[in-house]
Order: structure tokens, then C-alpha cells, then sequence
């Protein structure tokens, strides 16, 4: 798995994400969204996942219960810098998963950047990354 697909929390402590089946299923079970039918209905002028969903996918696809950490500590823990890489992180891991998903990659980007994050690039291999941390 790339590195692309990994961050720290604030707290320092490393997380992979990894979205597979498992991860999609309970997703939706959770929040009643649909990935896959969310971008077939909307592209990408469809609506931006709120905040809540962006936390509640982070903290399926890390397989944070696995880990024993509870969910609001996981939560806590996402801000800042950490929350930029763990979107950054999220989109690869979407994209890697399935090219379809690609779209929705860019719409989680259009969340960093509302919160006024412009440093992202799509690089060659169809990943995105952070330009201050690829520059260090």
C-alpha cells in the first residue's frame, strides 16, 4: 500500500486507510449516503460530504474500533495539518480503489479547500498531495 494512503493525527500516531467493500457497506449503513450513487446521480456538481460524514468514513476506513480507540478520541485527534493529510490520504485511497471514485476524490478536496487549504496538487500517478510537504 502507498504511503499516499497513510497519515499521523495530531497526537503523532500513524493510520492507514483502506477502502474496500467493507468499509463502503457500513459507510452508508451509518449515514444513509451511497459513494457509488452519490456520484452517478451528481458528478461532481453534486453536494460536498458534510464534515460529520468526512469523520465518520476517516474512522471506518482506518479501522479505528480495531485499534481501541474510541471514536471521539479518534476525532479529537483530526485537525489542522493532520485533518488536511487524512483528506489527502482518504482521495488516493478512494482513487486507488476504484477510478470511478475519482470524482468524488475531487469533491472531498473542494471541502480542504473551503476551509482555505490550496496547496493540493494532482500529481502524475492520479494522487493528490500536499505541495508544502512534498517541498520539505
Amino acid at each position: 500500500m502507498s504511503n499516499s494512503m497513510k497519515f499521523k493525527d495530531s497526537n503523532g500516531k500513524e493510520w492507514t486507510i483502506k477502502i474496500d467493500g467493507y468499509v463502503l457497506c457500513t459507510y452508508e449503513d451509518e449515514t444513509g449516503v451511497s459513494l457509488f450513487e452519490s456520484i452517478a446521480k451528481n458528478g461532481l456538481s453534486g453536494p460536498v460530504p458534510s464534515m460529520k460524514n468526512l469523520y465518520t468514513l476517516l474512522y471506518i476506513a482506518c479501522r479505528v474500533s480495531e485499534s481501541g480507540m474510541s471514536k471521539e478520541d479518534f476525532m479529537s485527534a483530526l485537525y489542522g495539518d493532520s485533518f488536511d493529510c487524512a483528506i489527502i490520504a482518504m482521495t488516493n485511497a478512494l482513487c486507488s480503489f476504484s477510478p470511478t471514485l475519482r470524482t468524488l476524490g475531487t469533491s472531498l478536496l473542494a471541502v480542504v479547500e473551503r476551509f482555505g487549504v490550496t496547496n493540493l496538487v494532482l500529481g502524475a500517478e492520479g494522487t493528490f498531495s500536499n505541495t508544502e510537504q512534498s517541498q520539505a
